[in-house]
Formats: C-alpha cells, structure tokens, sequence
C-alpha cells in the first residue's frame, strides 16, 4: 500500500514539473525548445509511472482478494469436516443401537439427533460449496480436485457406507479393525485438504 502512494506522489510531481516548466519557458529559441522537450518527456513519464503504479495496485489488491477467499473457504472446510465427524458419529451410536437388540429407549432421540446432524452436514456442505465456487472466479480451480465440494462429498459417502458393515460383524477384533480404517479415511480427507490450502496459499498469495 506504501509503494502505491509512493507511485502516485511522483506520478503528480512529475506531471507538476512538466507543466510549470511548459508555462514558464514557451521561448521559441533552442533552449525554450528544449525545456518543452523535457516538460513533455515528463509528463509522458509520469503518465507511464501511473500506469505501472495501477497494475501493481491491481495487483496487490488481486492477491489480498484469493489471500482472504483462501481464508474463507480454510474456515468453511473446518466447519464442515467438524460436521462431518459429528453427523458419523451420530450415525455410530444409532447403527450400534440397531445392531443391538433390543433397543433401548434412547434410539427415538439418536434418530432424532441423526437426522439434526445430517441435516447440518447438509447445510455446511452447501456452505463450503458456495465458498468454493466463489474462489474460483480468482483462482482457475480443478473440479477433482481435493479440495472440491464434490471429491470431499464423494470421499465421504464409503466412510458413511461402511460404519454400518463395522457393526454388523461379530469378530470383536475384526470390527475393531474395520473402524480404524474408517478413522484412518476421513483422517486422509482432512489431511489432503490442508496439504492443498497450503499449495494454494504458495501459487497464489
């Protein structure tokens, strides 16, 4: 913001000079000639300093622009991974109840509850997809690419597919494993989606 002011002072001041210098010395000899040469030379040139000033305003103001839409869309993606992980293990507790008969007087409320978080998860993703699109009228963004609304809804719907399969074995140890991988899947999310922020924050800010 400095180097801007700093620009458009001498950008001024030399349009100043080449005009006080045009009044003053309208001489039709050699040397009035020359002082009108220098008076335009520095009017042309400030002309030019303002335009090298204006693109790197546009420049700076550009990349405060993506910095902040980064921001925007970093926070989105916590807000929506947190909704996520709720709405499963919401889904958890009511796949567990249901495996386990007979159900206990609790499941009405996990049901309720479950629907509560899948619809925030809902919501959140809408969220985060509006956000995403408004990145991309800045930033040329890849439709598969991690960060997407649609590679981390895709990502997500196995994770959710597969509690159900966990619970439904009878292998304590078995089920155990299974679960771990689960952990392990939208851990992968979370982790490719900060690796990618990274990247962009480093092309483009």
């Amino acid at each position: 913001m400095k180097s801007n002011f700093f620009y458009i002072f001498i950008c001024l001041l030399l349009v100043l000079v080449g005009i006080v210098i045009g009044q003053m010395f309208e001489q039709t000899d050699g040397f009035g000639k020359a002082l009108e040469m220098i008076s335009h030379g520095a009017t042309t040139l400030g002309v030019l300093v303002a335009f090298f000033a204006l693109n790197s305003w546009r420049s700076q103001f550009k990349y405060s622009k993506v910095d902040t839409l980064i921001s925007d869309l970093e926070d989105s993606f916590s807000e929506l991974y947190r909704a996520i992980h709720e709405y499963r293990h919401s889904q958890i507790m009511m796949i567990k109840s249901e495996e386990s008969p007979p159900r206990n007087n609790n499941y009405q409320q996990l049901q309720e509850k479950n629907h509560y978080q899948q619809d925030k998860y809902l919501r959140y993703r809408d969220i985060y997809a509006h956000s995403y699109e408004k990145l991309s009228r800045y930033c040329p963004l890849d439709s598969e690419s991690v960060i997407s609304a649609y590679s981390i809804s895709r990502d997500v719907v196995p994770i959710f597919q597969g509690l159900r399969k966990i619970y439904a074995k009878d292998n304590f140890a078995i089920s155990f494993e299974l679960l771990k991988e689960n952990d392990k899947a939208i851990e992968l999310i979370w982790e490719q989606c900060k690796k990618e922020f990274g990247r962009l924050r480093s092309k483009y800010c």
